[in-house]
């Protein structure tokens, strides 16, 4: 169910980073559009580094009740830097703005309905000897409302299946 979600979702994103070029490790010095996925993190094709930059959009959680469901989408960053950290936190925080401003100027999308908040952050290393250089992320999260999944059978189908049960 949340997979159109997600399909829309990359859709969405690529048209808007398209014109958008950030460095990439496989030609230091040069600009690369931004690669986007769904589900995970690729796994690496080469030792180049050509995934980078990345943008994974994936169901982080989800829930259903009687009134509707509500999905948790996850947005992982990844960018490369060249040159030193603060390129590189700058380049994780130009892809969370250009999505926030994304989301927020199409917060229905087909038949889902995000909630107020987008929850991000740029993901640090826990000590200084564990600095990433020259590779960054950061994740975001939104969360979207749709109808209540419609049931599969009706209810006297169900209670034939198991039996003489009460009805």
């Amino acid at each position: 169910m949340a997979f159109d979600l997600l399909l829309e979702l990359k859709t969405r994103l690529e048209a808007a980073f398209d014109p958008v070029r950030f460095p990439c490790p496989a030609g230091p010095g040069e600009a690369y559009p931004v690669n986007i996925f769904i589900g995970a993190p690729p796994r690496k094709r080469s030792q180049t580094g050509e995934d980078y930059p990345y943008i994974v959009i994936r169901a982080g959680s989800g829930s259903d009740t009687l009134q509707g469901c509500q999905i948790t989408i996850q947005i992982l960053f990844a960018s490369y830097a060249e040159k030193n950290e603060a390129e590189g936190y700058q380049q994780v925080q130009n892809l969370i703005n250009r999505t926030r401003r994304i989301l927020a100027e199409n917060r229905p999308i087909s038949r889902y309905s995000m909630e107020s908040n987008i929850d991000w952050k740029i993901v640090y290393p826990d000590t200084r000897d564990q600095s990433e250089h020259p590779y960054y992320k950061g994740l975001l999260t939104a969360t979207w409302q749709t109808q209540a999944v419609e049931h599969a059978y009706a209810t006297d189908e169900l209670l034939s299946v198991y039996g003489a049960g009460h009805r």
